[in-house]
């Protein structure tokens, strides 16, 4: 019962309330939450962690290890103009920014043709560099911190670049302390799972 009231207080349905398609699909977009994180979120938090704290690959400029963590809360255009946009932003959906992929964004306004070339220079050159996606030509937008675990945390507490906005200029950089509490209890869940 306890793990129960902990889901249901870190994901409380009426704070789902206020979408854009009312009071009824609260409980859709919570569970949506509670399954993102659960299989998605917080396994790659986890791997960011461990990847960040015990790496032997480093960075020869800092000897930091070589992690780096987006979260895309872009919805683009073409998906905001169709029967889809009910689902919001979902797994993959930035590929078409990463490569370039103009034909998925046949309405790309001229903000998300920047970021597009934002996100394929940054891209590009990580693959170059194997150590940062920083200093490609023309970069617009704030640098893309490694992510570092927090220690004092039992997960997460390291920066990610947010690709929040259909733009470079909407890049921001977040430490991302509410998905660290939820994923902190869905490790004690997968803890208290395989313990059985």
């Amino acid at each position: 019962m306890a793990l129960q009231c902990s889901i249901l207080d870190l994901y409380p349905v009426e704070s789902y309330a206020n979408t854009s398609y009312g009071e009824s699909s609260a409980g859709f977009f919570a569970l949506s939450d509670v399954i993102g994180d659960f299989y998605l979120q917080c396994p790659v938090q986890m791997v960011a962690d461990a990847y960040s704290t015990y790496s032997t690959a480093l960075d020869p400029t800092d000897q930091a290890p070589i992690v780096y963590r987006y979260f895309f809360t872009h919805l683009p255009a073409t998906v905001a103009d169709s029967a889809y946009a009910f689902y919001g932003v979902f797994h993959s959906i930035e590929i078409a920014y990463v490569f370039g992929d103009y034909s998925l964004l046949n309405a790309a306004s001229d903000a998300e043709v920047e970021l597009v070339q934002a996100m394929v220079g940054a891209w590009t050159r990580f693959a170059r560099t194997l150590s940062t996606p920083n200093g490609w030509k023309g970069q617009v937008g704030p640098d893309w911190p490694k992510y570092s675990h927090d220690a004092s945390l039992a997960v997460g507490g390291g920066q990610q670049l947010v690709i929040n906005g259909g733009s470079a200029a909407d890049l921001t950089v977040e430490t991302d302390n509410a998905r660290t509490a939820k994923c902190s209890l869905w490790d004690q869940i997968q803890i208290a799972v395989s313990s059985t």
